[in-house]
């Protein structure tokens, strides 16, 4: 009878310790799911803050843009409406 109730005891015991494991396997993940969800959140908010309503990223100006700015400040300088040494940085 000893042999029985002990073979029952180990038994049970054997589901009840394969139950925890199965929960703390689901119970782990659901953790780490959910720590994963609040960074996705965080980092959100954080590029919200960055970012301002509204506003869009400047595009950069083409190489065109930038060689009439180039000729629009050296005529300027010609002329004179442009100090070239206050200009000119070491």
């Amino acid at each position: 009878m000893r042999m029985v109730r002990l073979m029952v005891l180990m038994g049970v015991l054997g589901v009840v310790l394969l139950a925890l494991g199965v929960f703390g396997f689901v119970a782990g993940f659901g953790i780490l799911g959910g720590l994963l969800i609040e960074v996705l959140l965080r980092l959100k908010e954080m590029e919200a803050q960055l970012v301002k309503p509204g506003s869009r990223p400047r595009r950069r100006p083409s190489k065109a843009e930038r060689a009439s700015w180039v000729e629009w400040i050296e005529t300027e300088e010609e002329n004179g409406h442009i100090n070239k040494e206050k200009n000119n940085r070491a």
